[in-house]
């Protein structure tokens, strides 16, 4: 049996109905098609009823669900129509909402009841029951319709990943401790504020560390000359301030005005802390990072692809007031390497030094100066009496890892991708030490180092090496000949120099001058090492992460844990759904009760 002429006629007019709303709804049709829809609707309605007239009483019930049906549809069209003509549904009111539960009701029921006259014959019992159990879902329907409205409508949510930060780890603590002169923090909220409510215990908990920072809360416009003179735009931000008079100095961070733009920020007001208290209260150190040869650069050289830059490593340092500056011959390298460099960093040179500038470098490194030195396979940069020093040699060739490496291509040259873990004890590796999944070290294009009798060093430790299946492509055919033996071979040597200064010279010599770049910084293992050798060279132990700064930081998680998150996501969190559903599937076919 077909679908009778009442409910093709309904069909059109919920078609129709929906086109005229969301297709025809600026249109100068919308008006026609509506009333077309009516018209529609009210002919379903006739059809019904004189259908159900025409039944027989003791058969009428079946024919009655499917008027019940048509008359709920039409009741909820009239309902909306009304709505728009009156304009008593204000937006967010319960009755914009309402038209929807009769239509929600009406359409189940006139499917199931319809089906049912279509599977067999007029069974009045029958047919009600098919109808009951479409008007069980059309309620179902209706209440979460109506809960969904009431979140809506009422900005009701639980974010359960959101956890707002109320206590200071330890190492901002000892930060605020180790503070020299008095910091105020300023909170620029308006005080009904979410955010502030929020935000208020960690800032206050802060607060009770030292009496050297004081915590102020103030609406932003209460503050027109701090905003002006520190450059706020208005409520949402966190101040510090430092000094006085003309000499003070500023370090803004934006939170947010409303909850919901805050969340992310408030989850890591330890990270926002801890970067701009550090910028007040150590002092500005100067790190060169030499150009002109081909290296590895902030601003990035012509030939330089954009992974080669340093622009993450940058941002790394700056978060504990260390600057990064160009040093090349425009600078004066030639000469001498400037007086208030806190370390040089010679990353990757492709093309040799004047012996000027050798000569500058090896002075410096004599006077007690700190100098990192990551080298490139081929290229022989004429730094070999600085690197000397250490007692360290590049020999030229590539080093390759059969196994231990990062799969990028899937050929034999992702065999230059190294990957280990062969972390010796040292402080430069202590971080990465100290983790307990032990990340691996990803190194570009190593070269092979070669160790012997230091010329100055009076201590030399192989702080990190390859794997064992590691060998060394002496004719760059990427394959390993007879002669190239696997092993375990260097790739980071941390050196201490005597000299005739305050402080002992410092030198980490690196087989890839590529381990701090924008292409690899963001593997975590290459973060932590990076901070660490540079926690070393400039001998400031307070250069370390501080816990909950992750959010923010330039990390890249290892590949297996990426794997984790996604199959945990993928399978594990749907798999009680469908346990469920099959555990409801047995116990309805085997009859037993729920």
């Amino acid at each position: 049996m077909g679908l009778s002429a009442s409910s093709w006629w309904l069909a059109l007019g919920l078609t129709l109905w929906l086109a005229g709303e969301r297709v025809l709804a600026d249109s100068s049709l919308r008006t026609a098609v509506g009333a077309m829809t009516a018209s529609c609707l009210v002919l379903a309605l006739v059809l019904d009823f004189f259908a159900w007239r025409r039944t027989e009483r003791g058969a009428r019930s079946g024919r009655a669900w499917r008027l019940f049906a048509a008359a709920l549809i039409a009741a909820a069209a009239a309902f909306y129509v009304s709505l728009a003509f009156i304009g008593s549904a204000p937006a967010g009111s319960v009755l914009s909402w309402a038209w929807l539960v009769p239509l929600l009701l009406g359409v189940p029921v006139r499917l199931a009841a319809d089906r049912a006259f279509r599977s067999g014959p007029s069974d009045a019992q029958r047919i009600a029951l098919r109808a009951r159990a479409g008007l069980r879902f059309g309620l179902l329907l209706s209440v979460v319709s109506g809960v969904n409205y009431g979140v809506v409508s009422h900005d009701v949510g639980k974010d359960f990943s959101y956890h707002a930060a109320t206590e200071p780890s330890a190492q901002v603590r000892e930060l605020v401790a180790q503070l020299r002169e008095p910091v105020e923090l300023w909170l620029l909220f308006d005080q009904g504020s979410e955010v502030l409510l929020a935000a208020k215990p960690y800032f206050s908990a802060l607060a009770h560390v030292s009496p050297k920072l004081t915590l102020r809360i103030r609406d932003a416009v209460l503050t027109p000359e701090l905003l002006r003179k520190h450059q706020v735009r208005g409520n949402g931000y966190g101040l510090l301030l430092a000094g006085q008079g003309d000499g003070q100095r500023g370090e803004s961070f934006y939170i947010g005005e409303e909850l919901r733009d805050a969340r992310r920020v408030l989850k890591t007001l330890d990270s926002h802390i801890a970067n701009h208290l550090s910028v007040l209260a150590r002092p500005s150190r100067a790190v060169y990072v030499t150009t002109g040869h081909g290296e590895r650069s902030v601003a990035g050289d012509v030939e330089e692809a954009r992974g080669r830059y340093l622009r993450d490593f940058e941002r790394l340092l700056a978060r504990f007031n260390v600057r990064l500056h160009r040093l090349g011959l425009k600078e004066g390298l030639a000469r001498a390497v400037p007086a208030d460099a806190a370390a040089v960093l010679v990353l990757g040179a492709e093309r040799p030094f004047l012996a000027e500038e050798a000569a500058a470098l090896e002075a410096y490194a004599r006077k007690g100066g700190r100098l990192w030195l990551g080298l490139e396979p081929g290229v022989d940069a004429e730094l070999a009496s600085l690197l000397a020093l250490s007692g360290v040699t590049g020999a030229g060739a590539s080093v390759l890892c059969r196994s231990s490496h990062v799969v990028r291509s899937r050929t034999l040259a992702d065999q230059a991708l190294i990957r280990t873990q062969g972390y010796a004890r040292h402080p430069i590796t202590q971080g990465v030490r100290g983790r307990g999944s032990k990340p691996q070290v990803v190194l570009v294009r190593a070269v092979a180092l070669t160790l012997s009798t230091p010329v100055l060093a009076k201590e030399r430790v192989v702080a990190l090496h390859s794997e064992n299946d590691c060998f060394v492509d002496q004719n760059a055919d990427l394959m390993p000949a007879a002669s190239e033996v696997a092993q375990r071979l260097p790739l980071l040597i941390a050196s201490v120099l005597p000299s005739t200064g305050e402080a002992d010279g410092r030198i980490v010599v690196s087989a890839d001058g590529d381990l701090p770049t924008d292409q690899v910084l963001r593997n975590e293992a290459n973060t932590l090492l990076t901070l660490d050798i540079m926690r070393w060279l400039l001998g400031d132990d307070s250069l370390r992460l501080v816990a909950g700064m992750e959010d923010d930081l330039p990390v890249l998680h290892q590949r297996t844990q990426d794997r984790a998150w996604f199959y945990l996501s993928a399978f594990a969190v749907p798999a009680p759904l469908f346990l469920v559903a099959i555990w409801l599937r047995r116990t309805r076919q085997t009859g037993s009760p729920m």
